[in-house]
């Protein structure tokens, strides 16, 4: 047995049929002897090398070239045999990709069919394919409508789908992505039927921020990112793996639950991580774009509380990244819309914006996309006092604050009247930028409602932004509707109400911004906010010399005076009088002396009904102790001296009758004729009366003892 038998794998006849091909003349009586397989091999060798230098170019010149080499070198038969099998089965496999694709394929189609995952191949000529192949595909649903209902109706296509996204290559995983949000497009049925076989987990990894694209294949080789190409293709691979989201959460309910049960909250916030220098914007607006519809799309769900949601995504920790998001919104936003007066006479409305991102490319966003941003803000200021706990947050209370007051907090304190002149007033915006700042306006109310969240609100500013913003409503000049100039007042009054109440320093706080005029306009245009109005200016008469101070710069004892008609109001409004007259005596009797300030005292005493009454005395007790000079004029007047009298004999309260008394024993104390004031009043009896009533109370027998012994000493020394 020769070489040739030891080492062949096929038959002698088998080897004889092989090289039949080679016979040129049929005649010719060649046997298996005759025949130098060397000389046969090298002769295929060659021919081969001819056929692929019109096929495969370079490639196959390199692999024959290579057999070649191996024949000349010496190699054994053996060696040579398995390299002509190769050599067979890579062409084979170049030829059926001629045969199919003679019209359309490029050079770059044979060397990605020729070279395994082992070899390199050209990224550019690979994504050019891949993306012509795409948009053939696309063209073919556009033409035939019913192809694509047709192929979702085959059998076996949802596994063949599944299986094409396990492939490694990425720009391979990039075509089959898009292929498939073609097909799903609009399709409710089919998006249900890839949810339910688990294409849901596969496609919230290939969202990922850091993409897994590192993990070893099946030839043990780990398919890196390292080239710029490779980066490309996993950005384009995220961007249609959230094109897939997208379709889940507004097409189906069934969908956008299974994503959310798949852990696709934290995806959501994920396309919300913007990179620092990213050099494709597009791409980075496409993921915000997907996120803000998601995110309200899972909103509107239900099915689910929406303080679960809330929850939910703040764990996620998604606050801090829409806030940044939220932020870009509104300043390209803030800065384009504005009412500028137009050739007819009307306001022209600049609702679609621009903005800069990182230096480079320029992205749009339109008012319904801030809208949108606001509207999800006040979900989360709804939720329970965990989640307004983060809304709270440094970070996120700046942005909204800067979002109602652009410009506001980039210059500093030294420049407020540059500040005032670059920030344009709200009332100058368009009616649905109101709107949209009416809605975080209402944010910082619900989070104002909370005790726990009040210091931090303080401390990021809201105080100052909101009390800019209510003295913007009276500015002149081309602004708002009435309607929206009422609800803006609304709810900052609202909110400035549960900021002021109890702490004294916000309350001075806020007089130091300059709350007081705004205030008191509110007040004298007798709105339905002075309900709010009101009890912050009462308070600010208890909170601080500072603030007293203010109320002083804008007279607000007139206004304090004038409540004292008003019965809802007159006994909070007395009650100021009182303690600032206790701080401040000198200057506010000198006030409260003047005959028609004097006159409303008196007449707020004598019309006051019973409740407000018994509510009004301790105050003016607490005035008549502190000044002597408004004591002896109130004793000087027979209408308020008579009133006291009269009420001692028609209420028999005891807490009414102890501070009757005491107002009674001042009164008489003080008079400069104290048998005089005896003798008109005719009060020895009355007094006599309630000191040996055994009905009264203790401490009202006490005092009118007290009073009666004053009166005996009076008579005495008279």
């Amino acid at each position: 047995m020769n070489s040739w038998d030891q080492f062949s794998l096929f038959s002698a006849e088998g080897r004889l049929a092989k090289l039949q091909q080679f016979v040129e003349d049929a005649e010719d009586d060649l046997t298996l002897d005759d025949i130098d397989e060397k000389q046969l091999l090298q002769a295929a060798a060659k021919q081969q090398r001819a056929t692929d230098s019109t096929t495969t170019h370079s490639a196959g010149v390199l692999v024959s070239e290579s057999l070649g080499a191996l024949i000349q070198d010496g190699a054994t038969d053996r060696d040579v045999d398995i390299a002509e099998g190769q050599l067979g089965n890579i062409m084979l496999r170049v030829g059926g990709n001629c045969d199919s694709n003679a019209n359309s394929s490029s050079n770059g189609s044979v060397q990605e069919i020729l070279f395994d995952d082992e070899l390199d191949f050209d990224y550019a000529i690979a994504s050019d394919m891949n993306h012509k192949a795409t948009i053939r595909v696309e063209k073919l649903f556009d033409e035939n409508v019913t192809l694509r209902r047709d192929l979702m109706s085959q059998p076996s296509v949802v596994p063949n789908i599944m299986e094409a996204l396990e492939m490694k290559k990425i720009d391979v995983l990039h075509a089959v992505l898009r292929v498939i949000n073609i097909i799903v497009e609009g399709n409710k049925k089919f998006q249900e039927n890839l949810a339910l076989v688990g294409l849901m987990p596969v496609i919230i990894k290939l969202t990922k921020h850091r993409n897994p694209y590192c993990s070893p294949g099946e030839s043990g080789r780990d398919f890196c990112t390292d080239r710029i190409e490779d980066n490309g293709f996993v950005k384009a691979v995220r961007l249609e793996a959230a094109k897939f989201v997208q379709q889940c959460c507004k097409t189906s309910s069934l969908t956008l639950q299974m994503f959310i049960a798949c852990g696709g909250l934290p995806v959501l916030v994920d396309f919300l991580t913007l990179e620092e220098k990213s050099s494709n914007l597009d791409h980075d607006v496409s993921l915000l774009r997907i996120a803000l519809d998601g995110i309200s799309s899972i909103f509107s769900i239900q099915t689910i509380p929406k303080n679960d949601i809330c929850r939910l995504f703040v764990k996620a920790g998604l606050l801090k990244k829409f806030v940044v998001v939220f932020s870009d919104i509104a300043m390209a936003v803030s800065t384009k819309d504005t009412r500028r007066p137009e050739r007819g006479g009307g306001m022209e409305k600049t609702t679609r914006t621009t903005i800069a991102h990182n230096g480079g490319s320029i992205a749009e966003w339109a008012m319904m996309d801030f809208q949108k941003t606001c509207d999800i803000f006040v979900l989360f200021s709804q939720g329970d006092a965990v989640v307004k706990e983060h809304m709270c947050d440094g970070t996120v209370l700046k942005g909204l604050l800067e979002a109602i007051r652009p410009g506001a907090h980039r210059l500093g304190p030294n420049k407020q009247a540059e500040d005032d002149r670059q920030v344009l007033p709200l009332i100058n915006h368009s009616d649905e930028f109101v709107s949209a700042i009416m809605t975080l306006l209402k944010c910082i109310r619900n989070l104002s409602m909370e005790p726990t969240t009040l210091a931090k609100l303080d401390r990021a500013g809201a105080i100052s932004t909101l009390v800019h913003l209510l003295n913007e409503q009276e500015a002149e000049g081309p602004s708002v509707s009435e309607v929206k100039k009422k609800e803006v007042e609304n709810v900052v009054l609202q909110s400035m109400f549960y900021l002021c109440r109890i702490n004294r320093n916000r309350q001075t706080r806020a007089a130091q911004a300059g709350v007081i005029p705004s205030l008191i306009k509110v007040v004298r245009n007798a709105s339905p906010l002075k309900q709010f109005a009101l009890p912050i200016l009462c308070d600010l008469a208890h909170s601080s010399p500072t603030a007293r101070a203010y109320l002083w710069k804008y007279d607000s004892v007139a206004l304090f005076l004038t409540l004292l008609e008003d019965k809802y109001w007159q006994v909070d409004a007395i009650k100021s009088i009182s303690v600032w007259l206790v701080h401040d005596t000198e200057k506010l009797e000198h006030v409260l002396l003047l005959s028609e300030n004097f006159l409303k005292i008196m007449m707020c005493f004598h019309n006051a009904a019973n409740t407000e009454f018994e509510n009004l005395l301790e105050p003016l007790l607490e005035m008549m102790s502190r000044s002597v000079k408004l004591n002896t004029a109130l004793g000087c007047n027979g209408v308020f001296v008579r009133e006291i009298l009269k009420r001692l004999q028609l209420i028999r309260k005891a807490l009414v009758r102890k501070n009757l008394l005491k107002m009674l024993k001042l009164l008489f104390e003080s008079h400069t004729s104290p048998t005089q004031f005896l003798i008109e009043y005719r009060l020895r009896p009355i007094v006599r009366a309630l000191a040996q009533d055994e009905n009264s109370m203790i401490l009202v027998k006490e005092i009118a003892s007290q009073l009666l012994q004053s009166i005996r000493v009076a008579a005495y020394t008279s």
